[in-house]
């Protein structure tokens, strides 16, 4: 067939430049400018394609397209189940949505869940942050995403790191767990699981909780612990401890809540005002506190 091909199976749409039809195994090879149209809203582009109409196995090849509603699927190789309409690509990819570009060496797409799954490599980045991960789903539907093993996620505020976990990206809401850790410019806040609103820049901790300073070389630890980001300031409770180390000694504080804040200090010098920081730490209910000399 050459010049303008049009072929049809129930609600598949084939184009090409020209293909070679095998009537008795049901087959087509299809090359240059291949198009296909699938009843609700995919399309997919390559420069060959070969197509099994009996069991419905697309394999496309070359400078390949797949675009599905809000999200563009770039590869080079991709199978394609048009019964299922499930596709994976073995050989790299990438995904471009509106503010997300996800990349990664395998990927496995159900458009009819919105679902993509990532293994090895996987990248996703956005004007806001950057993710690596070794397998992630997304679901573009709900715009969440879910890490499985290692996973960075890096802000111009802070970087994350967490071994399971999922992030909305519509909303800015996430859960770590699994050795999971916010690192700020000058503290770091650990739990058994944090969640994290980006918009507001709070996180909660629960469960083996710490929060270490290391400018004021401070921990605190205790099972649930909230921190607020822009305003630096953070609050743990349920068996809160605090340590303050120094060459000689440290200082052990106890309480049933403990607060710590960065306040601003204003000193006039020379008709001039000068700004600095001091923090400082607040203790509530039941406070004791010693070290080897007190």
């Amino acid at each position: 067939l050459i010049g303008q091909v049009h072929l049809k199976q129930d609600d598949i749409n084939m184009f090409c430049d020209s293909a070679y039809f095998y009537s008795e195994t049901n087959a087509v090879d299809a090359y240059g400018k291949v198009h296909i149209i699938k009843d609700g809203g995919t399309d997919i582009y390559s420069d060959f394609l070969k197509y099994n109409g009996n069991t419905k196995m697309a394999e496309f090849q070359k400078n390949i397209k797949l675009i599905d509603n809000n999200s563009t699927l770039t590869t080079e190789l991709l199978y394609y189940d048009m019964a299922n309409s499930i596709a994976n690509y073995p050989n790299g990819g990438a995904i471009i949505s509106k503010e997300n570009t996800l990349t990664s060496e395998k990927g496995y797409y159900n458009p009819t869940s919105k679902t993509f799954s990532f293994k090895k490599n996987v990248v996703l980045t956005n004007p806001d942050y950057i993710i690596n991960s070794d397998t992630m789903i997304y679901n573009s539907g709900t715009k969440t995403c879910f890490f499985i093993g290692p996973t960075n996620i890096k802000s111009k505020n802070n970087f994350i790191y967490c071994e399971y976990g999922w992030y909305n990206t519509e909303l800015n809401t996430s859960l770590f767990k699994k050795n999971a850790y916010i690192l700020s410019q000058k503290q770091k806040l650990k739990g058994d699981s944090i969640a994290y609103e980006k918009s507001k820049n709070i996180g909660k901790a629960f469960g083996n909780v710490s929060i270490t300073d290391t400018a004021q070389h401070i921990i605190a630890s205790g099972n649930y612990a909230t921190y607020f980001e822009k305003e630096k300031k953070s609050i743990i409770t349920n068996h809160a401890l605090l340590k303050q180390y120094s060459d000689s000694d440290t200082l052990f504080l106890h309480a049933d809540t403990i607060c710590s804040l960065e306040l601003p200090i204003t000193k006039k010098r020379f008709k001039n005002d000068t700004a600095t920081t001091q923090q400082l730490l607040l203790a509530y209910h039941k406070v004791c506190f010693y070290k080897q000399d007190l």
